[in-house]
């Protein structure tokens, strides 16, 4: 049964090679508007999604499937592999379709065949959003049990009446913050001191200043140029700094982790936003790291498209940190207001400022795209554009 994941994985990867192909075939093929369809750049680009989620889904499914052969039971990785294969299959049917139009939905269409396939991926052995939830839970429970135990017990205790039962939920409070000492000043300050005599507050604050002065310890490595770094000398030059850039940030992760305990608290227990955000994001960096080095094995084609892969995931790394801080702002805004931060009106707030974010930062690359000299821009785009119909032929 754990194996279900990888092969949908594996699935998902045939599925998107055999888009692309289809998709080259027409592009050759097919006159359009100043020549062949293939000339132009917007069904090249289309073909390079495809291409490129075939080779991150197949990336996880080697690793995920190497691990168990190993022995090693990583659930956690099985979980984001299924998210992000599932993710990219829908991304490339929906590119597959750009190019091929409406034949794609004929009834003899191998990709009409197909979409009720690349539909349910999403669903089946776990829906998305829900095993990425459980994989971050996964991967934190032991920090939260050692380190976050004695915060979350002096809240829980806070709630109890005198007779040992629960408050009411209109006099609960789930944060220690300056609102809840306004609405029970007593009960916040008895809690308040009773944190220090709790151990794993201090474990917690040992934690801080280790993985503080180590970070800060790192920071002039970062000045060293990433093909003097031993750690990346096996991958190819084009890639070692995407690899170290996905490292970096999947360490910095234990911060974004340590931030969102420290602002929701108790409230955690029930807000499934936060969670479902910053497990995207590990997923994002982890199929980064896999793809560098699955592709470093692979030809130079391969590379490349890896290499040309990276910068939508970076694009969408920063779009989920800004979503990661609107759902705080929006949270804070909510329990201003006494709603629950699972309220429809937050996740509205939230994904419109997302939205924003992610718009104004795409302006920015495309921007950044075009001011590129003409001559580098074309031959970037002959270049990927002869990588993605090789490897799909």
């Amino acid at each position: 049964l754990r194996m279900g994941r990888c092969m949908l994985a594996a699935m998902s990867a045939g599925y998107q090679r055999m888009f692309a192909a289809d998709a080259a075939h027409y592009a050759r093929t097919r006159e359009g508007v100043g020549g062949k369809v293939l000339k132009h750049e917007l069904p090249r680009i289309a073909m390079g999604r495809m291409l490129g989620g075939a080779l991150q889904s197949r990336a996880l499914s080697h690793l995920s499937l190497q691990q168990d052969a190993d022995g090693v039971d990583l659930a956690g990785l099985r979980d984001l592999t299924k998210s992000a294969a599932a993710t990219t299959a829908m991304e490339s049917l929906t590119a597959c379709e750009r190019v091929l139009g409406g034949r794609s939905f004929d009834a003899s269409s191998r990709v009409n065949e197909a979409r009720p396939n690349m539909h349910v991926f999403g669903v089946v052995e776990g829906e998305d959003d829900l095993i990425l939830m459980g994989m971050v839970k996964d991967i934190t429970d032991g920090f939260t049990t050692k380190y976050m135990a004695g915060l979350l017990g002096v809240i829980q205790a806070m709630n109890m009446g005198g007779d040992g039962k629960p408050l009411p939920a209109e006099q609960r409070i789930l944060r220690i913050d300056p609102k809840s000492f306004g609405k029970a000043p007593g009960r916040c300050i008895a809690a308040t001191l009773k944190l220090p005599l709790q151990g794993s507050f201090w474990k917690l604050a040992g934690w801080i200043v280790t993985n503080g002065i180590t970070e800060v310890l790192r920071l002039p490595g970062m000045l060293v140029p990433t093909g003097l770094v031993p750690r990346y000398a096996s991958l190819p030059r084009e890639l070692r700094r995407h690899a170290r850039f996905a490292e970096r940030r999947l360490r910095w992760i234990r911060w974004a982790w340590l931030a969102i305990n420290m602002h929701f608290q108790l409230e955690l227990t029930r807000a499934q936003v936060p969670l479902q955000r910053l497990g995207k994001a590990i997923e994002h960096l982890v199929s980064m790291v896999v793809l560098c080095h699955h592709a470093a094995q692979q030809d130079v084609t391969q590379q490349r498209r890896t290499a040309g892969l990276r910068a939508p995931v970076r694009a969408a790394r920063q779009g989920l940190s800004a979503h990661c801080r609107s759902i705080t702002a929006a949270a804070s805004l909510t329990l201003a207001h006494g709603r629950s931060t699972s309220a429809p009106s937050t996740v509205r707030l939230a994904r419109i400022s997302w939205a924003r974010a992610a718009s104004r930062r795409g302006s920015s690359a495309w921007m950044r795209t075009r001011s590129l000299p003409s001559r580098t821009r074309s031959n970037t785009a002959a270049a990927e554009a002869n990588s993605s119909v090789r490897v799909a032929t």
